[in-house]
């Protein structure tokens, strides 16, 4: 699916894009257990990725043989826990085009100034990467990336469709800009490469961090010399289609 994709945005619209991560965000998921005993209760509450346990005892069941201390049947429970999970992996993922950028003079993806991946993260996306809510919520922004002329030629009904955001607060949307350029931090005259994160429409810088290499792959389909982006096949073909068009009219 990822290279189908990339591969189709070379065809139609030059450049096909991937991004590729090591992700190690949290992910948060509450998980119920039936007719749990002591033993097993004592289990989960030792296991360091459970936060919160809420207990249901149950009735006692005649059926179930007794405790050999007690000479009781066994407490039995039905449980609720929430775990919190951080499981690092490998993403790989295609990239709209709009969501790419890159500096007007770039001639590759080695050869730039400035490149970067721009989304619409929600607050909960953002919390769960490490950033504290409370700097999160002060970013929150109109959806300035749905208003985009290629999102909405891609998806015309998008712009049509409602936002349920406001009514809940973790999925209200942040401008979320991953940046990579080559900046001169520590004054040697040297230009080094740079990640650098940035929220809101003012892009306020929230994280950088030096870094050997970008996570972008492009694909092309008829590449131009000395440029970014070449042609596509459409680029080749449309004048041929409204030639046919006039014709047939």
């Amino acid at each position: 699916d990822v290279l189908y994709s990339a591969i189709k945005d070379a065809l139609v619209r030059k450049t096909g894009l991937v991004k590729y991560w090591w992700d190690d965000r949290e992910e948060v998921r509450t998980e119920h257990y039936t007719s749990l005993d002591e033993m097993a209760l004592f289990m989960l509450e030792q296991d360091g990725s459970v936060e919160d346990v809420e207990l249901e005892e149950l009735p006692p069941n005649p059926a179930m043989p007794p405790d050999p201390q007690t000479g009781q049947p066994p407490k039995l429970y039905n449980i609720t826990v929430k775990r919190r999970i951080k499981n690092g992996r490998i993403r790989i993922e295609a990239l709209p085009p709009e969501e790419f950028i890159l500096d007007r003079r770039a001639r590759s993806l080695s050869d730039f100034t400035l490149c970067g991946h721009r989304s619409m993260k929600t607050v909960s996306e953002l919390v769960a990467m490490g950033y504290d809510e409370e700097d999160v919520r002060q970013y929150v922004t109109s959806p300035e990336l749905d208003t985009n002329v290629e999102y909405i030629e891609r998806q015309p009904y998008a712009r049509a469709v409602g936002s349920f955001d406001a009514l809940n607060p973790a999925t209200q949307r942040v401008l979320y800009v991953e940046a990579y350029a080559f900046v001169d931090f520590d004054g040697d005259g040297i230009a080094e490469l740079r990640r650098v994160c940035t929220m809101g429409s003012a892009y306020k810088v929230v994280f950088h961090e030096p870094v050997d290499h970008i996570p972008f792959a492009d694909f092309h389909v008829d590449p131009e010399p000395h440029t970014f982006f070449g042609l596509s096949t459409a680029d080749k073909t449309m004048d041929i289609q409204r030639i046919k068009t006039h014709v047939l009219r």
